[in-house]
């Protein structure tokens, strides 16, 4: 078919998850879309979508229909439907933000469906609590997969369903792809071999924000996307995902990601998700107890304090919640956190 397209002219506009405010849309043209939608040929795949195409989900999309596979569209996700849909449409491939997945793994109605014929549930996060990945690895069997990334930049790493065969591997992100470069940079603003701020270059990286020049100018450096994440090189050169550079900003310097995992193996607590008030300088827990079960927050506290030391306990504000604050795209909502927090409600 004819196409009046050039490669140099505008192709995308994908929206960023809007976890810290109001999401940015990050821009590409032709030659870089390309790129970041160019797979091999998997014309037996099925791809459930279960909300809007927006986020990584438009890219995800586009490559399975390129590739001659079939996409199944839904509305919003929704949990028995998803695992209606799973077994009726025989879904090989479903993309879910960690809240979602966490959400799926804890429904009864797991062991009443057939979901034989997945072949990859892929979460998508900075991170997630490695006794909460544990938990739906047990729940839902070698079909989980670990990615790293953001509209911005595309999958930067990923932890194969295989992959996923020791402890130590449910702290990664898993492997850097290959034609993707990561480098770190540390607090005083050099570049540190193996730990720090994480940068990304991709050639299938946004070429910036669509009218935001002063966020564009402040993530979009030099080829390099800031991403905001502080993260690490483990012992297998596997990347690992800190937490939210804002979310780090305290004196203890303790992992966001360690914080909730402690929180998140306390038997009441079923998930949660941590956020810094840097006007304040505390730290805030929004903490949901499982069904039947009530969070204390003297408690958490207590646990914190024997993991990490009373120090970092002192100022975590515990905010128990009936459920975590999302985005509409179904991530934790951290200024809906932090709002919630001021007014001791959630």
């Amino acid at each position: 078919m004819p196409c009046g397209a050039r490669p140099e002219d505008l192709a995308v506009v994908i929206s960023s998850g809007g976890t810290t405010g109001v999401p940015k849309g990050s821009r590409r043209d032709f030659a870089h879309y390309g790129v970041a939608v160019a797979v091999e040929p998997a014309p037996e795949r099925r791809r459930l979508v279960n909300g809007k195409l927006a986020y990584l989900t438009q890219i995800l999309v586009d490559q399975t229909l390129l590739a001659g596979g079939s996409v199944v569209l839904q509305d919003h996700y929704e949990p028995l439907a998803t695992l209606e849909t799973i077994e009726k449409e025989r879904i090989t491939h479903l993309f879910l933000v960690e809240p979602q997945l966490f959400d799926l793994m804890d429904r009864p109605e797991v062991a009443e469906h057939d979901l034989s014929s997945l072949r990859a549930l892929t979460r998508i996060g900075a991170m997630a609590a490695p006794v909460l990945r544990e938990r739906a690895h047990d729940r839902l069997g070698t079909v989980i997969m670990h990615t790293y990334g953001a509209s911005e930049i595309g999958i930067v790493s990923a932890l194969l369903p295989a992959e996923h065969d020791r402890p130590s591997r449910f702290r990664c992100a898993g492997r850097i792809l290959p034609g993707v470069d990561v480098r770190f940079r540390g607090a005083d603003g050099s570049l540190d071999p193996r730990s720090g701020a994480i940068e990304v270059r991709s050639p299938a990286m946004a070429q910036g924000y669509r009218h935001r020049p002063a966020e564009e100018a402040e993530h979009f450096v030099d080829g390099w996307y800031r991403t905001g994440d502080l993260g690490e090189l483990d012992a297998e050169g596997m990347l690992r995902v800190l937490g939210r550079e804002s979310d780090i900003g305290a004196p203890d310097g303790v992992a966001t990601v360690d914080l909730q995992d402690t929180l998140c193996r306390l038997p009441p607590v079923r998930y949660a998700v941590l956020v810094t008030d840097p006007e304040r300088d505390v730290r805030i827990a929004a903490v949901e107890a499982r069904q039947g079960m009530t969070v204390d927050g003297e408690s958490c506290r207590v646990a914190v304090s024997a993991a990490h030391g009373r120090e970092v306990a002192g100022p975590l504000h515990v905010l128990p919640v009936d459920r975590v604050p999302l985005t509409e795209q179904g991530k934790p909502d951290r200024p809906a956190i932090r709002a919630a927090a001021l007014t001791g409600c959630a």
